[in-house]
């Protein structure tokens, strides 16, 4: 019998969603900068490059669980949601395809050791 430190715990909603997609976009920093994070009030953004001219972000927004749009809503509602922020957001939105576009609610799970 599995000890208590492996049972299952309950996850909860964190109150944010993750929205996740890839393009091909060569930033003009590329050569000095590979990760890049922006942080705005209960918003959050994040790209990565992954090599070959790609590039990985995910955008965190305050949403209820549960939601469902289409991947091009997905996008225009980010472009919206970003339009005030660094024109770099743009240009990762504008290069990526709405039909690469994923939205995944995130859960917490307490520690298993307290």
């Amino acid at each position: 019998e599995a000890g208590p430190q492996f049972a299952t715990k309950h996850a909860t909603y964190s109150g944010y969603t993750c929205y996740t997609g890839t393009c091909q976009h060569v930033p003009s920093d590329i050569s000095e900068v590979a990760y890049k994070v922006f942080l705005g009030q209960e918003q959050y953004l994040g790209c990565t490059d992954t090599g070959n001219g790609w590039q990985h972000w995910w955008a965190f927004l305050p949403d209820p669980p549960g939601e469902t749009d289409t991947d091009e809503l997905m996008l225009d509602r980010l472009k919206r949601e970003f339009r005030d922020w660094s024109p770099e957001i743009m240009d990762l939105f504008d290069a990526t395809n709405p039909s690469v576009v994923r939205r995944r609610d995130l859960f917490d799970r307490p520690p298993l050791f307290q």
